[in-house]
Parts: C-alpha cells; structure tokens; sequence
C-alpha cells in the first residue's frame, strides 16, 4: 500500500483508503483485521461482510482469498464499495440491506463478518442474531469492549457515547454477553481476544510524522509492549470468533 498522504475528496479517499493513508494508519487497520481473522482459514470461502460501509474490510477479506458479499443500509457505502473491488479485481459483490433482517436463508453463508458495526445499530443483539442464523460455519464479530479506558476515552473526547449522525447509543460489549449469546445459538467458542486499538476514520496531519522508520518502529514497539501488558484485560477491542457446533467440526471451547 502506498504511504503518500491522501489528497482526494472525501468521496474518492472512502473508496481508496487506507490506501495513501500513510504507514500509521495502515498499520493499525492492519492489525485490527489480521486479529480478526487469525486462526480462520478463509480462502476459498463465502464471507458476507454486514454493515460493510465502502469495503475496506472486504478487501481485506477477499484478498485472504475469501468471496465477498458485502451488505449495507447505505447505497453510497455499497457504490463505493463495488467501485474499489472493480478498480481492484476484487471477488467482492455488494447489496443494500438490513443487518436487523438480513436477506439470506439460515447457515446459507460459511462466515458472517461484522466490525465496528453491531454498535451503530438500534438493536445490537438482533443484528448478532443474525450473524448466528445465517452462518454455517464461523461468526466472527469485531466490536468496541466495555472497558475503564473506554469510559476515560470518552472523557477525553477521543470516544463518546452516542453517535453523531443518528443519536445512537454506542454498546460497548462483555466477554461473557459474546459467550452467551453464541451458545443460545448453537455456537463453540472458537476465539475470544481483547486489545487496545485507537484510529481516526481518516489520518490526522500528524500520523504522517511516523513515515520515518525510526519514529514509527519506536511507536510500533511502543504499541506492542503497551498491548502484552494491558489489552487482555482492559483492552477497549474484542474480537471475537464462534464456530457452529457440529459433529465434524473441531472448536477450541472457552469457559
């Protein structure tokens, strides 16, 4: 990926990022999505990408060698997001729809992909209801974690409680919710993993600063260490993954 700093509307910087969002911020969307997938193997798989906003995960996805569809309310997200895989020659199909009532049949789909997206809708536990009854294989959820440092990002106005746009109140998920509510659905628990993450929805100016290699392995480093130390326990991240329980498939519960 390209570290220029981007210097298009705001319209083509959706379709291209993080593209030309400089190595910072490619890092860090990076890092969220590798713990998202790690210990899946999806190539070759169907993956349905819900609240996939302009595609930045589905590409993400399809280039694991997954088969994307990727589903939003908003038509702008999904011309966006078809536009970045045509420019890509990316397996990625995009259709409008409802994550509260998604247009499939039940375990019609091997993997039901969501990040950062349970939290905007109204109500969260349905839209993970239906992850649950359309998945035939994996759910696997990325979301923010009802954590102290959460409440004092919020305090710091890095993160708050209610969306801008539409008022929603942000959920922030619990470990034993998660766990809860995959095995009401016939779920294991495959993996369940918290982290400390913060990015912007675009880089500020000073994220470029770490184009130099010495700030930004030093920030790396920094990062990492900060991670092994604190993110299991008061990780602001969860990510977690659940496999439909079946005779001839082999999870690694978690109590």
């Amino acid at each position: 990926m390209s570290n220029n700093q981007v210097n298009f509307n705001r319209d083509e910087a959706e379709i291209v990022r993080p593209h030309g969002c400089g190595r910072l911020f490619n890092y860090l969307i990076s890092y969220k999505l590798r713990a998202c997938v790690k210990g899946v193997d999806l190539n070759n798989r169907q993956v349905l990408d819900v609240c996939c906003g302009s595609g930045i995960d589905a590409e993400f996805l399809a280039r694991q060698g997954a088969r994307i569809i990727g589903i939003d309310y908003d038509p702008e997200g999904i011309r966006r997001t078809t536009e970045r895989a045509r420019r890509l020659n990316l397996d990625i199909k995009g259709i409008v729809g409802n994550a509260l009532a998604l247009p499939f049949y039940d375990k019609s789909i091997s993997v039901c992909f969501i990040n950062d997206g349970l939290h905007h809708l109204k109500d969260p536990f349905l839209g993970m209801a239906e992850l649950f009854r359309v998945a035939q294989d994996y759910v696997i959820i990325s979301e923010p974690a009802r954590s102290f440092l959460t409440r004092v990002a919020v305090r710091l106005g890095l993160s708050v409680d209610y969306e801008v746009n539409d008022d929603n109140f942000v959920y922030r998920f619990t470990r034993k919710e998660l766990i809860r509510e995959a095995r009401k659905q016939g779920f294991i628990i495959f993996r369940v993993e918290r982290f400390l993450l913060w990015h912007p929805h675009f880089p500020p100016k000073w994220f470029f600063v770490f184009e130099n290699p010495v700030l930004f392995y030093l920030l790396q480093g920094t990062f990492l260490f900060v991670n092994f130390l604190f993110g299991r326990w008061a990780g602001n991240k969860i990510v977690f993954i659940a496999r439909r329980e079946a005779k001839n498939h082999h999870a690694h519960p978690v109590d």
